[in-house]
């Protein structure tokens, strides 16, 4: 089991135009399992093909698609939350590395 960072944008001021600035920002920790999709995985989930990676746990967070999760030094898009069957047993996050 692992720890990672959900980031979240939250507005950090404005710029000489006067427009809102964002910036990601820490907004808490997540304990669960990181895995890699294979191809095979990937092929069947045509909708979620972008995503390379799958954070399993059993912590019922709320995170969407425009949050961020870091693991270390590595920053995962998520694209795609499920509470399968909306059981409230568990979630699976959908990742895709971006940096």
């Amino acid at each position: 089991m692992i720890e990672l960072e959900i980031l979240s944008y939250q507005k950090q001021g404005k710029n000489k135009l006067g427009q809102a600035v964002y910036d990601l920002v820490e907004a808490g920790k997540v304990k669960g399992y990181l895995d890699m999709l294979s191809g095979n995985e990937t092929d069947r989930a045509t909708a979620l093909s972008t995503s390379t990676h799958i954070f399993l746990t059993k912590e019922m967070i709320t995170v969407t698609n425009k949050d961020r999760l870091r693991y270390g030094s590595q920053v995962y898009e998520v694209t795609f939350v499920d509470n399968p069957v909306n059981l409230g047993h568990h979630l699976e996050i959908y990742l895709k590395v971006v940096s």
